[in-house]
């Protein structure tokens, strides 16, 4: 298995907390895209300091202590403690708004590695960049121009740059389109959420196709929308 990491993450923490951050993003990311785990108006995954040693076995239970304590210590990750059980110490992790502007950035390092699993064993697929250096591919289903048309907007509204050919972005997008929503109905969700998020700092970095066009939810932003008020929006 690769183990990625991103090269301006590492500049800033160093190579293992770079790995590490690399792992949270990645359950973070799933786990808002699936509904789970959410907690305080974030979403979270969890891991202890001996799973992480179990799945990145080229560091030591100091290193990762170490490399975690420098990822909170730079305002890239916040911790929690949602455990059901009062004396079951593991910790939970998300991303601060900080760490989230930087998971954008695709300049991304291959070093081999552990395997790399979730607390419930459920391994990492492959990211499409450790993979191949060539761009992915529009669908054949025509349904591209739609994507790159909410996409567009949903851009324009946020000032982010997200990449209508990028997996994380087309595929959720694609998706509700393919159910029969419109690109009129995406664009209203987005201006919907956009109009209640973007003021409050812990919402606005789910401002997001993965958050925004998740199946088990955007029929329920849908019906929000005629309700927002754009104005406002400080876009």
């Amino acid at each position: 298995m690769i183990n990625a990491f991103d090269s301006e993450v590492a500049e800033l923490v160093g190579v293992n907390s770079a790995v590490l951050f690399k792992n949270i993003e990645f359950w973070v990311e799933k786990n808002a895209t699936n509904g789970q785990n959410e907690h305080d108006g974030r979403f979270w995954t969890y891991n202890s300091v001996k799973a992480f040693s179990e799945q990145f076995p080229y560091l030591t239970e100091k290193q990762i202590r170490s490399a975690l304590k420098k990822l909170e210590d730079c305002g890239l990750v916040i911790t929690g403690t949602y455990n059901e059980l009062a004396y079951d110490r593991t910790k939970w992790y998300t991303l601060t708004e900080k760490g989230i502007s930087l998971c954008r950035n695709e300049n991304i390092h291959l070093p081999t590695g552990a395997n790399q699993n979730d607390p419930q064993g459920e391994p990492i697929p492959d990211d499409y960049q450790m993979t191949t250096r060539e761009p992915p591919k529009a669908p054949q289903d025509g349904i591209q121009e739609s994507v790159d048309e909410v996409t567009a907007h949903l851009n324009e509204v946020t000032g982010k740059r997200f990449n209508p050919r990028k997996d994380s972005t087309r595929k959720p997008i694609a998706a509700r389109l393919r159910e029969g929503y419109s690109v009129r109905d995406c664009i209203a969700v987005i201006d919907c959420k956009v109009a209640q998020w973007s003021k409050d700092p812990r919402m606005r970095p789910y401002l997001r196709p993965e958050t925004l066009f998740r199946a088990s939810k955007f029929e329920g932003y849908l019906q929000e929308s005629p309700v927002a008020d754009m104005a406002d929006c400080p876009f």
